[in-house]
């Protein structure tokens, strides 16, 4: 019968962070001073912290992608709900909603429940409301086509062609929701390899540390934080209490770490688009500074703002800076 693995053929820093890519981050930007620090102090630790710069710079690199695509996901899921959504709002209690307008349209043309009308409309209007989000997208197209074809019908027929709009609408924004859930599936898998070449790095770390600490390996403890690696339960912190932005050098910063909190997010968001995290701050860091090579479009008015993280999360965001690029 096979036997498990000892505690030392079993990679502790892969073990706790499988599936959870936000530790891992920690993690990293936890032990990356600890490591400098000794590597300060023993050369022997100089090969260790160049490996894991290398593993860091490409895991920020598919963090931040990871962050934009959540925020590009979520912005397109409200922007697709929001339209079906807007198919049976009322603008106010004495106005129709588009739904309703539509069905009274027909009514004024054809016999209620006549007909053409269960032609148009099988089930009233509950055709283009009942069933899946797909199934509901495909009634209305149909619902369209059925209009577009009510010759003699100018009424109907200019009907057609305001609810084919309204369909084609809807399902470009459907399109738009799931290729940004496929984008966003395809950096969390991008980010696995990553974690896994982190997660070799800090283990050799450790494995040096076991050589150069051999009479003293509690000492070894001090590279990282334990409780992070045994996952100790946290909160996800509070959002920053207050911004200030600094045009001159570009950069964020908060009078205080929210309680919880290890590190700051740089976000940016144009009129119409996506939120965007533009950069990490470095751990305990009040300030964030946009990265060069980030560009601003003139004239633009872009709302700033930080948001707090830990192991557990990350927060809402903090209060918002207006700004107009020069």
């Amino acid at each position: 019968m096979s036997q498990p693995p000892s505690k030392y053929a079993e990679n502790q820093f892969d073990a706790a962070t499988a599936e959870r890519l936000t530790l891992m981050s920690e993690i990293l930007a936890d032990t990356r001073p600890r490591l400098a620090t000794a590597a300060a102090a023993n050369a022997l630790f100089n090969p260790p912290l160049a490996l894991l710069d290398a593993a860091i710079a490409p895991w920020e690199a598919g963090e931040t992608r990871i962050a934009n695509a959540e925020a590009a996901q979520l912005a397109a899921s409200l922007a697709f709900q929001d339209k079906l959504e807007s198919l049976t709002r009322k603008p106010d209690a004495d106005t129709n909603s588009p739904l309703e307008t539509w069905d009274v349209t027909i009514r004024g043309q054809v016999a209620f429940q006549g007909p053409t009308y269960l032609l148009l409309l099988p089930h009233g209007r509950e055709t283009l409301t009942a069933g899946t989000i797909d199934a509901r997208l495909d009634a209305g197209r149909d619902f369209g086509v059925r209009l577009s074809q009510q010759t003699g019908k100018q009424v109907l027929i200019d009907l057609g062609v305001e609810v084919t709009a309204f369909y084609t609408a809807a399902r470009a924004l459907r399109n738009a929701q799931n290729s940004a859930k496929s984008l966003l599936d395809e950096a969390r898998t991008d980010q696995e390899p990553l974690r896994l070449q982190a997660a070799a790095a800090l283990y050799n770390m450790v494995g040096v540390g076991m050589s150069v600490w051999r009479t003293t390996p509690a000492m070894v403890d001090t590279l990282f934080d334990v409780g992070l690696l045994r996952g100790t339960l946290q909160e996800i912190p509070a959002a920053p209490a207050n911004t200030t932005w600094t045009p001159a050098t570009k950069t964020l910063s908060t009078t205080a770490m929210p309680t919880g909190a290890t590190r700051l997010e740089f976000w940016r968001q144009a009129p119409g688009g996506a939120p965007e995290q533009l950069a990490l701050g470095a751990v305990d860091a009040l300030s964030v500074a946009v990265p060069s090579g980030i560009t601003f479009d003139s004239g633009t008015v872009y709302q700033l703002w930080l948001q707090a993280r830990n192991s557990r999360g990350t927060s809402g965001p903090g209060p918002k800076q207006n700004w107009t690029a020069p």
